[in-house]
């Protein structure tokens, strides 16, 4: 049986779809009080003109640079999250052990505690083989150089010979380390199905 991902695209949009029409939202809202504050009246003190300016001129020309930075920050983030999912999927144990973080932690829905050395192992020997990933409702909370990504996942995979299922929530912490994102905390929550 082959691995495949089946995520509607880039299903992480789906999760910040709000998130970035708010950010559109900010970027148009500080364009308008940029240009606003060039449309104030001036004012004569004796025979000098001064020129009024915006207060927020400057903070909608701050809020605008904040909101592309947030922007650059989410987008690496959730290209690093479908670098893992693929890795994941293809079994690229070159590209996890990149990806994880040598300080990497683990809980996973059995209140486990693992860490990179224990989850690559199973990986490597094939005890752990991941079939299919869906995830849903991807969101990003950047922080400077650290990242949390929250969702739901529906997991199909095989352990120890048995094919499972898993209807998950998770939460991914990423820290940019050299110049690049690397997976430090993993937390893996089973969601139980409706009777």
């Amino acid at each position: 049986m082959s691995a495949k991902i089946v995520n509607e695209g880039f299903v992480w949009w789906r999760g910040t779809e709000k998130r970035a029409e708010l950010i559109g939202k900010l970027l148009i809202g500080a364009t308008l009080l940029t240009a606003s504050g060039n449309l104030l009246p001036t004012r004569s003190s004796g025979t000098e003109r001064v020129q009024l300016t915006s207060p927020t001129r400057t903070s909608g020309n701050d809020a605008r640079r904040e909101a592309k930075r947030l922007l650059g920050l989410e987008l690496e983030v959730l290209n690093m999250e479908n670098e893992l999912t693929t890795a994941l999927l293809h079994g690229n144990f070159a590209a996890l052990r990149r990806i994880y973080a040598d300080n990497y932690v683990s809980v996973n829905p059995e209140g486990i505690l693992g860490e990179k050395a224990s989850a690559l192992k199973e990986f490597e020997s094939g005890e752990i083989k991941f079939i299919s990933i869906h995830t849903d409702g991807v969101a990003v909370h950047a922080h400077e150089n650290t990242a949390v990504v929250t969702g739901r996942g529906d997991v199909h995979w095989r352990f120890g010979g048995e094919e499972r299922r898993e209807h998950l929530k998770f939460m991914h912490v990423f820290v940019k380390r050299d110049r690049r994102w690397v997976l430090v905390a993993q937390q893996l929550t089973r969601i139980a199905r409706p009777l």
